[in-house]
């Protein structure tokens, strides 16, 4: 899942794009986002492998769409998503788990591969913005005029440990553009709603080409 995104992570190669970005432009996909990820993770056989990647070093692009739906999939699917009984699947972890214990998705550890490529962990605690200067700490303070561009989903809410395997690539640390990436593991069905995007089907996203 290559989603769309607000693309700060390109400003190396696109000097348009950095006046061109706004807080607004990241709230306004976090939803089609969720969404994305929501169905790739659905059309997954269990044990099928899914990558969720942005462009973007926007948390609300990034960890707050993996915390939120691996959220919301628990949820539905009758578990209570802690620290405690989640089970990150690790590519070198060929132990059968506990059935109980592990949840319909997981994020895969990927720290011991490609030891060359340079990545930041994931964060488990970021900052919810309706513009530049306006910060809230929590949903419920967030005004009601603003809150159908700033969802609940994309508060850091009892934020889960293994959202740390999430991987950050910086522009600095291999010479390249910024990317977010997440590899999720499915481990049993589940039941979610994808969300109204707002007719997001007709709009055109393209990249820019390299400069």
């Amino acid at each position: 899942c290559d989603v769309p995104c607000s693309g700060d992570g390109t400003f190396r190669k696109n000097p348009d794009a950095t006046t061109k970005w706004s807080v607004r432009n990241g709230s306004g996909l976090h939803s089609i986002q969720r969404s994305i990820l929501i169905r790739g993770l659905q059309m997954l056989k269990v044990g099928g492998i899914c990558v969720y990647s942005t462009c973007s070093m926007n948390p609300i692009e990034d960890e707050a769409v993996i915390h939120s739906v691996l959220q919301e999939i628990s949820s539905k699917s009758g578990y209570k998503m802690t620290n405690s009984n989640i089970n990150s699947y690790n590519e070198n972890d060929n132990s059968n788990s506990n059935a109980e214990t592990v949840m319909p998705v997981s994020v895969v550890d990927c720290s011991s591969m490609f030891p060359g490529l340079k990545r930041s962990n994931g964060m488990k605690t970021w900052k919810v913005y309706s513009d530049v200067t306006t910060q809230y700490e929590k949903y419920d303070d967030v005004p009601e005029g603003l809150r159908k561009n700033i969802r609940e989903t994309m508060f850091p809410t009892n934020v889960i440990d293994t959202i740390t395997h999430c991987m950050r690539f910086f522009p600095h640390q291999n010479d390249t553009g910024g990317f977010f990436v997440t590899v999720l593991q499915k481990n049993a069905p589940f039941e979610a709603r994808i969300q109204n995007t707002q007719n997001a089907s007709n709009k055109k996203w393209s990249e820019a080409p390299f400069v």
